[in-house]
This record gives C-alpha cells, sequence and structure tokens, in this order.
C-alpha cells in the first residue's frame, strides 16, 4: 500500500523531489476546540515547524470564540457563513451527543444543529468542501455494534450514561441539563441511525476520524493525536516502513515526510483521494491500537475511521441524507409524500430517517399545519414495518426514558391503541432514574431531571397509583423522591385514587425531612381535589421536631391556598404562630391564611394580634394582618381594634398605612371608626402621595359609607404631597364612589384650580363629569374653566370635545362649550 501511495504522490508533484515548485494556495486546517485548547496550540506548533520549509503552506486557526458569552453553534454558523474553505475540520471536546466544555460557555454544539445548517443549500458547498475530519471526544462515531453479551450492560444504557455523566457536568464544564444529557445520549448509543453514519452524510467528502467509546483526555495528553496520526501515516508511506523523527520535535528533514503525510490527510489530491483513504484509516487506527502505536499513540482501541461517504457507494446512506433534508426543510405536501414513500420502504432505511420524520412532525404541530399533519399521519399509519420498528425502539436500552416516552406516545397516537408492555417498561426505566439519589442539597440539575420527567410521564397519562404507591414505598426512596411525588399529587390536573394514603406516607416516613413535608403541605394547598385528612397532616408536619421556619410557611400557605375547607385550621395556625422558629415571614403568612381561608377561622383576631405583639413581627406583619381584614371571606370580630392598632403603632410607615386604608376600602363587613383612622393616616407627616391615594381608593371602594368623606378627600387634595396622580384618583373617586360625596363640585374645581394639574388631569375631570349619573353643581362652569385654562394645547382640546360629544347625559350647555374649544383651537 506505501509504495503505491508513493507512486500517487510522485505522479501529482507532491513528493519530496517536487518541493522546490511555485507555492500554491495554503491548505486550511479548522480548529473547533470546545474544551481543550492544547490541542490547537499543538497542531499550530506542529504546522509552524512544517512552514519553515514547506513549499505549500498550511495554516491552522481556531473557531471556537471562547473570549465572550458567544454559544458555540453562534460561533459554528459564523464559521460557516465566513467564506473560508476548510481542508480539514478538527472538532474536540466532552461529548454526549452534542459537543461541550469549557470553552463552550454560552451551550453546546449539536449535531442537529449542523445538520440543520447543512441541508440549508446556500451552506451545502461549505460541508462539501471539508476532506477530513477528526472529531476528538468519546463516542464520537456512536458506539459501534452491540456484542450479544454486551446487551444487559450498563455501558449501552442512555439513562446510565445521562446520570454518569450528569455527576461530573460542572467538572466537564457541560452547559447541558440532565434531560438534554438523556436525549443526546439516545442518539449517541443508536444502532439504527448510528452517529458514524450521520457525520458520513454531513461530511460526504470527507475521511472521517473519532472514537467508540471513551477517547483519551487531557491526563493522556489527547492533543498530540493529530500528530499521532501524521506520524503513522509517514511510516506507512516510508520505503523503510518507519516513522520519521518525533512529530514534537523533528529535524528540516522529517518535515519532509511530515508534510506529505498531512497533505495526503487534507488535500483532495485532483480527485484520487479514495487511492489512499484506506491507507488514511489504517493509520488513524494504529495510533490506538496496542502494539501498533510504537510510543506514537495511545493504548486505546475504542476508534474509528471511515470512508468519505462519496468515495464508498452507499445508496442507503445517500438516499437518508437527501430524506433528511427534506424532512427538515419540506414545506409541501408533495415533498413530505415523496420523501416519506422512500422513508418507509424497508426497515434500514426507517431507522435512518426516523429522527427526522418524527422532528417533522413536531414541526408540522408547531406551525400549526393539520391538515398536512393529518396527511403525514395517515401514511405513517400504514406502515406495518414503522409499528415493528417502534416496538424494537422502545425495548432498546441505547433510548434513554425521555426519547422513549415521546416515542410512545407517537406510536400511541398513530394506531390509536396502548401497550402494557411498553408502559410497564417505561414505568420501570423512569422508576430508576427517579430513585437516583441527590448528590447534596444543592443538586438542582439532577432534580429538575425528576421533575422533568415526571411531568412527561404525567403529561401522557403514564402516572399510576401503583407507580406513586411503589415509588414512595421503595426502600431507595430518598426526601427528594417523596417530595417529587407530593408534588405531583399537588400540581395533578385529575383526581388520583389514593392520593391522600399516599400523602399521609410520605408525611409518616422517617425519610421524609423538612423537603418533602414542605413539598406535602404545598400539594394540600394547590390540590384540585379535596385531600382525606388534611389538617391531621398538616398537625403532624407542624408538630415534627425537624420543622424548620420554611416547613411552617408551607403549612400556612396551604391553608391560605387550599380550594376546601380544612378542619382545625385555627389550631394548626395557633400551634404556627407559637412555634419558636416562626419568624417574620412565617408570622406574614398566617395573616395570609386567615384572610384568604375558605372556611372561618375560629379566633381569628386573637391570632392576628398575637403575630402583631411577637418580637418578631415587623412591618410585613402588620401590613398583612391588615391585608387579611380586608380580604376575609367572614367577620373577624374586633377588626377595628386591629386595623386601629395598625395605624396607632410607632412602626407604622407607608406600607402599614397604605394597607390599612386598602382594608377600609375593601373589608366586605363594617369597620367601626374608619373615618378616624383615614383622617389619622392621612394627616400623618409620613404619609407619601401613594398613601394619600389608597386613602382616597378607600372612600371610593368601600361598600359601606365612611364617614366624613368630603374632609378626607378636602385634605388630600389640599395636601402638599399630592401630586397629579392623586388629583386624578380624587375626581375618580367623586364620580365612581358607592356613596354620595358631598361638595363635590368645590373638590372639581379645586383640582383644576391646582398647579398640579395638567392637561391629562384637566380631560380626567370632564371625564367624570361626563360619567356622573346625576347633574354635578356647577358642571358647565368646569368644563369652561377646563376649556380657558392654558394648560390645554390644540390635542387636549380635541380630546375634550370627543369627551363632551360621547357624554352618558345631555349638558345643556354643551353646544356653546363645543363651540368655545373650536374657537380657542382657531385662537381667537
Amino acid at each position: 500500500m506505501g509504495f503505491a501511495v508513493v507512486f500517487l504522490l510522485l505522479s501529482l508533484g507532491l513528493a519530496p523531489a517536487a518541493m522546490g515548485q511555485t507555492a500554491p494556495p495554503p491548505f486550511r486546517i479548522c480548529y473547533f476546540s470546545l474544551n481543550n485548547e492544547k490541542e490547537f496550540q499543538e497542531t499550530k506548533k506542529f504546522v509552524d515547524r512544517l512552514n519553515r520549509s514547506s513549499p505549500r503552506k498550511i495554516e491552522v486557526t481556531e473557531y471556537q470564540d471562547s473570549t465572550g458569552d458567544a454559544k458555540p453553534e453562534e460561533s459554528f454558523q459564523r464559521l460557516v457563513e465566513s467564506g473560508v474553505e476548510c481542508d480539514g475540520l478538527v472538532i474536540s471536546g466532552h461529548h454526549t451527543g452534542a459537543w461541550g466544555g469549557k470553552r463552550a460557555k454560552g451551550g453546546s454544539l449539536s449535531l442537529d444543529f449542523m445538520e440543520t445548517l447543512a441541508c440549508d443549500p446556500k451552506h451545502k458547498a461549505w460541508f462539501e468542501r471539508v476532506h477530513a475530519l477528526w472529531l476528538q471526544g468519546c463516542r464520537t462515531l456512536g458506539i459501534g455494534e452491540i456484542r450479544a453479551d454486551e446487551r444487559d450492560s450498563d455501558a449501552v444504557s442512555a439513562d446510565f450514561h445521562t446520570q454518569r455523566v450528569g455527576d461530573v457536568r460542572e467538572e466537564d464544564h457541560l452547559q447541558q441539563g440532565f434531560s438534554d444529557l438523556n436525549m443526546e445520549f439516545s442518539a449517541t448509543l443508536d444502532q439504527d441511525n448510528p452517529l458514524s453514519s450521520r457525520y458520513l452524510r454531513l461530511f460526504p467528502r470527507s475521511t472521517v476520524f473519532g472514537w467508540t467509546r471513551t477517547a483519551p483526555g487531557e491526563k493522556s495528553h489527547s492533543e498530540r493525536s493529530l500528530l499521532y496520526h501524521m506520524a503513522h501515516i509517514a511510516r506507512r508511506i516510508s520505503k523503510e516502513d518507519k516513522f520519521p523523527e518525533n512529530p514534537e520535535s523533528f529535524s528540516p528533514k522529517a518535515a519532509e515526510a511530515y508534510f506529505l503525510a498531512l497533505r495526503l490527510a487534507i488535500d483532495d489530491l485532483h480527485g484520487r483521494r479514495g487511492d489512499c483513504e484506506d491507507l488514511l484509516v489504517g493509520s488513524w487506527l494504529d495510533h490506538g491500537t496496542p502494539g501498533k502505536s510504537k510510543g506514537y499513540g495511545f493504548n486505546n482501541p475504542d476508534l474509528n475511521a471511515h470512508r468519505a461517504l462519496q468515495r464508498n457507494s452507499n445508496p442507503q446512506l445517500e438516499r437518508a441524507r437527501r430524506l433528511d433534508c427534506l424532512f427538515r426543510k419540506g414545506r409541501s405536501k408533495e415533498e413530505l409524500h415523496e420523501a416519506l414513500s422512500e422513508a418507509l420502504r424497508d426497515r434500514r432505511s426507517i431507522g435512518l430517517t426516523f429522527n427526522s420524520i418524527f422532528e417533522a412532525l413536531q414541526r408540522l404541530k408547531r406551525e400549526g399545519q393539520a391538515e398536512l399533519l393529518k396527511e403525514v399521519q395517515e401514511k405513517l399509519r400504514g406502515s406495518a414495518v414503522l409499528q415493528a420498528f417502534l416496538s424494537e425502539k422502545l425495548a432498546s436500552r441505547q433510548l434513554g426514558v425521555l426519547r422513549k416516552i415521546d416515542y410512545y406516545a407517537f406510536s400511541r397516537e398513530m394506531w390509536d391503541r396502548s401497550d402494557a408492555r411498553a408502559e410497564d417498561q417505561i414505568r420501570a426505566a423512569a422508576m430508576s432514574q427517579l430513585l437516583v439519589p441527590l448528590r447534596n442539597a444543592n443538586d438542582y440539575d439532577r432534580r429538575d431531571y425528576k421533575q422533568t420527567l415526571m411531568e412527561s410521564l404525567s403529561k401522557h397519562g403514564l402516572v399510576t397509583k401503583e407507580f406513586l404507591g411503589a415509588l414512595v414505598d421503595s426502600p431507595k426512596a430518598d426526601y427528594d423522591a417523596l417530595g417529587l411525588v407530593a408534588q405531583f399529587i399537588g400540581a395533578s390536573k385529575h383526581p388520583i385514587e389514593g392520593a391522600s394514603e399516599i400523602l399521609r406516607k410520605i408525611v409518616d416516613s422517617p425519610k421524609a425531612g423538612n423537603y418533602a413535608h414542605s413539598h406535602a403541605a404545598w400539594a394540600i394547598g394547590e390540590s384540585k381535589h379535596p385531600i382525606e385528612g388534611a389538617a391531621e397532616m398538616l398537625r403532624k408536619i407542624v408538630d415534627s421536631p425537624l420543622a424548620d421556619g420554611f416547613v411552617l410557611e408551607d403549612t400556612a400557605q396551604a391553608i391560605a391556598s387550599s380550594k376546601f375547607p380544612i378542619e382545625g385550621a385555627a389550631e394548626i395556625l395557633r400551634k404556627i404562630v407559637n412555634s419558636p422558629k416562626a419568624d417574620a415571614i412565617v408570622l406574614s403568612d398566617v395573616c395570609l391564611a386567615i384572610g384568604n381561608s375558605k372556611s372561618p377561622i375560629e379566633g381569628a383576631a386573637e391570632i392576628l394580634k398575637k403575630t402583631m405583639d411577637s418580637p418578631k413581627a415587623d412591618v410585613i406583619v402588620f401590613s398583612n394582618a391588615a391585608r387579611a381584614i380586608g380580604s376575609s371571606k367572614f367577620p373577624i370580630e374586633g377588626a377595628s381594634e386591629i386595623l386601629r392598632k395598625i395605624v396607632d403603632s410607632p412602626k407604622a410607615d407607608e406600607a402599614m398605612f397604605s394597607n390599612a386604608a386598602r382594608a377600609i376600602g375593601s373589608s366586605k363587613f363594617p369597620i367601626e371608626g374608619a373615618s378616624a383612622m383615614l383622617r389619622r393616616i392621612v394627616d400623618s407627616p409620613k404619609a407619601d402621595g401613594y398613601v394619600l391615594e389608597r386613602a382616597a381608593m378607600a372612600i371610593g371602594e368601600s361598600e359601606h359609607p365612611i364617614e366624613e368623606a368630603t374632609e378626607i378627600l378636602r385634605k388630600i387634595v389640599d395636601s402638599p404631597k399630592a401630586g397629579s396622580k392623586e388629583l386624578i384618583s380624587v375626581a375618580w373617586i367623586i364620580g365612581a364612589s358607592k356613596h354620595p360625596i358631598e361638595g363635590a363640585a368645590e373638590m372639581l374645581r379645586k383640582i383644576v384650580d391646582s398647579p398640579k394639574a395638567g392637561s391629562k388631569e384637566l380631560i380626567s375631570v370632564a371625564w367624570i363629569i361626563g360619567g356622573s349619573k346625576s347633574p354635578i353643581e356647577g358642571e358647565s362652569e368646569i368644563l369652561k374653566k377646563i376649556v380657558d385654562s392654558p394648560k390645554m394645547d390644540n390635542e387636549s382640546l380635541a380630546d375634550l370635545a370627543d369627551q363632551i360629544r360621547s357624554f352618558r347625559r345631555p349638558l345643556p350647555e354643551a353646544d356653546a362649550i363645543l363651540q368655545r374649544i373650536e374657537e380657542r383651537r382657531r385662537g381667537r
């Protein structure tokens, strides 16, 4: 083989004897390093040494931008769209089915993304220009064919690798979450559409070099891999079948051999590259094969290489490449029908294209193309081969549980029937993932994955009473698994048989801890269906010696948000208030529970007073006590006394005042002494504009007459702290109050005369007059003052005219006022 290649080199003028010829344009090796910058650096140093004597220069450039927040996919797209032509392309990093690492700050580079990019006609030529592709990462060419003795091994399980790699996400600087990893490993381990075939279709004129299991890492000096490959090519084409000097340090004589090796690896060779591909492939394999590397390689046989697709006739892969793009980009009925007819012809074609078919269906759903989607589904429904293919996939350990759920939902929808065996397999796989313990309390990524998995199971109706029960009863169930089940029960839109018993088991479990107890309380509060024994469970949660502030807070919130009465809620709230662990936040939530409870809270006033008397009570506690009075559906004995205590408190500030005023306005029951409290609020030097506005709104919103309302509103209008917003509020109150406001006309005139009132406020006064059901004394005079105001420009006057024309009742002097507006607009 070596002599044949030497003959080829000589015939093309590539051998050492021809090195004095005029230098043609440089070759270019493009690097996309997502983890280890040393790989690019070592190749750059190697090439720099070659360029000192090479007849044709070689450029090595890094294209992954790691200086800012650029996402790898954005960087890769920039490379493709830059016009730069790459003879060789090196992609390196941690590989899970997508590429990541410490230099990939903004995400990952997925194969799906590159495939979609390549299907764009304007990018097609770029991918076809690459002659050599090095994929430097674990399992970049898939895992090869799975042997019979490997089928039960964790090494071929997507779910296993999800957890394995998920444990080292931070160390490997991976941006993907567990859910992403689960999907990516489904692609990495795929036997029907292996990564090797996908990369061959993506770069159809490229020889592809990669790894099938664990690739060398930084500690093994992975940066030398490409250099060792060159050393083995050089050995194979030498007459003596010997390695040249060390590729990390060599003489000008050895540089000739290395230049020829590198050119052989990345040059098209005037269309005769196919004559030497076996040598390139063999050299790559040698650098990982024990006994053949001779010090220039790794003791790692888990690698492979493939001849280029366009030089290694494979009609099925060629067809799959074309169909992939039709499914990704096709929009017409004809295109998709033609693609489906070809894809469904046999099992092999289905295996190579099913991912693209599945994504095409999701795209049609997103785009709302219901009619075309229905036609595509009908065509798929008629394929018995597809049905058999999906049954096999669902039983495969290479398919991650999230993808299994998607495929099963697709299958069930397609053929309108359930498969009990497949559902049991999915639930078993999900159970295994849900019971993997958290590494620590901050293992949020794994927790998010479990929640995503539960949501997916729920979405497709795969969660049963038995499944939840088995999860809770499992000896492997920790506080996180118990909390997850409780959270699921609380969020479920449909009744769950035995939900109360399952929650009771969670609360009683010695493994529950605060986390599961908090989620059980949350479930009781959020459940859309009655929980039998809810009060007993909440009491147990509060009485637990482990109950901390968060648990107490969630318990109070459960009473506040529960859609069903909780028997003994008052006793539970008392226990919470009396707990030494109850802080201001907990006390505030107790107040809100009283205000929002769906049933009366016995002794509510006493509990509210206790929260306010606590040395831990702060402004928020007092404010929420006021809000409880304002929002309660049931009368609270002594509510007036509590509000008076809030208003008179030395702690009273703007928040407490505004919430007390809000409570007076929104209370469904009369508040004794309301007007005195509102006066106290308005007169306080702490009252700002917002407090004044809330006091005014209380008068307008109250179902019960407020004595001396006019005097209070007058105080607000006259206050130096009242701005334009407060003036508008008073005007609105005059027009919208449920009770008559004495002296309304006088206050409207005050607002119109106020230096703080602008055109917006003046027009609001006109709107109040027009909306009033009965005439306001002196309303025409007020409107004329508005028309004559220098604050009204032409646009404001036009708006005022429109207001007057739309008044709900006739205005005696309307025509004269409109005439006055018209004259002002004309400048008369």
